[in-house]
């Protein structure tokens, strides 16, 4: 946390042993990191050790929107493959309002690379920051329908005390947020569905978590892409990979059967769950 200490990062031997020991203990391959964002020097130092070493071991990060083509190929060649970067905005106008220090091009240029990188990326949108304009939402609308992501969080901008953003004029109207948020939902909702449809009739690996919070019969779990998938089986599959051939899907959660209680399944890598390539250059 950088309001409140010194950055730390642990040497790439040191992670590297550490994960060894978890991957033996718990019998895994897949982490996510806790810290704040990703240590940079990582993307030479760790990542390049990581795929020296021939292991399997796949990853989670919170990253900068600002990496290049040949940042996120290394990231991939290490095991990256699903990453956060702070986003935000899809609005040169709104990024320059919230000092983000980057751009609209630079954040479309971004999914895209990870898309051709087989990196899955989650980010969020946030609308109705001070000074946003009905031209800043059009556009930016027109992004997310063509870049058709299906793991986007959509969040209304809420005045804060003390903060510089609560002292900025222009502060958009409750209604109007009201109105881009529902109207945004709607977007998203609709590129999920479709994405979620795709993956109907294939196989993917799923994490067994345990029984559903809705329905106890049934058990449910994750894919590598955090994508919630409900299944039949028994105890002896909670707490491992378990190969699913996914039968319907509601856009935000997918139901599944194992392979063995269906035919005509066709395979597909955990990195595919991503959304439609980016068209911008």
């Amino acid at each position: 946390n950088g309001l409140g200490m010194a950055y730390r990062a642990k040497s790439p031997d040191r992670v590297l042993a550490e994960l060894s020991e978890l991957a033996h203990r718990h019998n895994i391959n897949f982490f996510e990191s806790t810290d704040n964002i990703l240590d940079m020097k990582y993307v030479r130092d760790f990542f390049a050790t990581i795929e020296e070493s021939r292991t399997d071991y796949q990853f989670f990060y919170e990253v900068k929107a600002n990496l290049t083509p040949e940042q996120l190929r290394a990231l991939h060649r290490g095991g990256v493959r699903w990453i956060q970067p702070g986003i935000e905005s899809l609005s040169s106008h709104v990024l320059q309002l919230m000092r983000k220090g980057s751009t609209m091009l630079q954040n479309v240029r971004l999914l895209k690379w990870c898309r051709y990188h087989r990196i899955r990326v989650s980010w969020n949108l946030i609308w109705g920051f001070p000074g946003e304009t009905e031209e800043d939402y059009e556009k930016t609308r027109t992004l997310v329908e063509r870049i058709e992501f299906d793991n986007a969080f959509v969040f209304r901008y809420s005045r804060r005390s003390e903060t510089p953003a609560a002292e900025m004029e222009q502060q958009v109207d409750e209604k109007t947020k009201e109105a881009r948020n529902h109207d945004l939902l709607t977007v998203v909702d609709a590129a999920a569905r479709r994405a979620g449809a795709r993956l109907v009739g294939r196989e993917v690996e799923v994490l067994c978590e345990g029984p559903s919070k809705t329905n106890r019969q049934r058990l449910t779990g994750r894919t590598r892409s955090n994508k919630v998938v409900v299944f039949e089986g028994t105890e002896n599959d909670i707490g491992r990979l378990v190969t699913l051939k996914i039968v319907h899907s509601t856009g935000f959660s997918l139901s599944a059967v194992k392979p063995e209680e269906a035919s005509s399944c066709q395979s597909v890598p955990m990195e595919e769950l991503l959304p439609a390539a980016v068209a911008a250059s």
